[in-house]
């Protein structure tokens, strides 16, 4: 069995929908008619397949911004000579 794929099941008021998080990051959505469907193809995705069916959806990963890129913008509005300062105290 696959651990790598990550389904999730849920009724809808047409069916039911089956999300898929792919080993590389890329979520899938598929609709299916009955319950029986979807847990069938949760089942296929859990043992790893080699080829995916066609998706209904696909919703590419979202990206984050790096620790580095958020702590950058603390320092908007501080002066050099501060930051020298406080270079100079630690070292």
């Amino acid at each position: 069995m696959n651990e790598s794929y990550v389904t999730e099941l849920a009724p809808t008021g047409e069916g039911w929908q089956l999300k898929v998080k792919t080993p590389g990051g890329l979520s899938l959505e598929y609709r299916y008619a009955t319950e029986q469907q979807a847990r069938y193809f949760a089942a296929v995705f859990h043992l790893g397949p080699s080829r995916l069916p066609p998706a209904d959806r696909i919703v590419p990963p979202t990206r984050r911004r790096s620790r580095a890129a958020k702590r950058a913008h603390e320092l908007d509005n501080v002066a050099v000579d501060e930051i020298d300062g406080a270079l100079a105290t630690l070292g």
